[in-house]
């Protein structure tokens, strides 16, 4: 086939299919239902002040199982939320790849912030990614192998530098961002750029700062927690 040539499918059984295909035909919209747990509903979250979603590859391997109550997890996704012991914080770990459900997974998640009870939630949305995605401004200097950068929208900024262009949150954390901002809800993202996924939270100091200051307790990490061997973000 010379380049530029149409090369036009002679299946009939092909076209067949295509005029079945009605264009006028709205698309039904993707739901992903919420799986919840034992004896937990949504009444679990009246007392939630806090909501904060935590992204990144293995990402439920960094959380001591002893600092959190599992309370739900969204349908066939790899999307699980927590609560803390004291029933005022509600975590959701994602380590969803699949760029195709990150909109919806971060539609289901608004709608249940939305329907909680608390009104005035406190919405952190914090992705883990290589160092390497990272574009380093003019006149910027990184230091160490941890960059933390955020952006908010109607709520004061934790302690660390805006993330500026053309950097942008991805994911499921972006997703969430995103509805927050459609809704005119006060909301704030965090990017953790990491030179390796066996950076441990609970001994990094700028982390652990970060974590206390977005109303995380630092024992909700694992002290040691398996990690891939390599080092490498892969």
């Amino acid at each position: 086939m010379e380049f530029g040539e149409l090369n036009i499918t002679a299946s009939r059984a092909f076209w067949d299919d295509y005029e079945n295909i009605d264009g006028d035909q709205p698309v039904e919209p993707i739901r992903i239902e919420l799986k919840w747990l034992e004896d937990h509903s949504i009444e679990d979250f009246k007392n939630v002040k806090t909501f904060i979603t935590l992204e990144g590859e293995r990402m439920r391997n960094r959380i001591s199982q002893d600092a959190v109550v599992p309370i739900c997890q969204l349908q066939h996704q790899k999307v699980f939320i927590y609560m803390s012991r004291e029933k005022e914080t509600a975590i959701c770990i994602s380590e969803e790849t699949n760029l195709n459900t990150f909109g919806t997974i971060g539609e289901s998640i608004a709608d249940l912030i939305n329907s909680s009870a608390v009104e005035d939630v406190n919405v952190v949305t914090v992705n883990t990614l290589p160092i390497s995605s990272y574009k380093i401004g003019t006149n910027e200097r990184l230091g160490g192998g941890v960059t933390i950068r955020g952006i908010s929208s109607g709520k004061p900024l934790a302690a660390v530098p805006e993330l500026m262009e053309p950097n942008i949150l991805t994911g499921v954390s972006a997703a969430v961002a995103s509805h927050r901002h459609h809704l005119n809800k006060p909301f704030s993202s965090y990017a953790i750029y990491m030179d390796s996924t066996k950076t441990r939270f609970e001994a990094t100091p700028a982390i652990t700062s970060f974590i206390h200051s977005i109303g995380l307790a630092s024992n909700i990490f694992h002290e040691g927690h398996p990690m891939d061997e390599s080092g490498l973000y892969t």
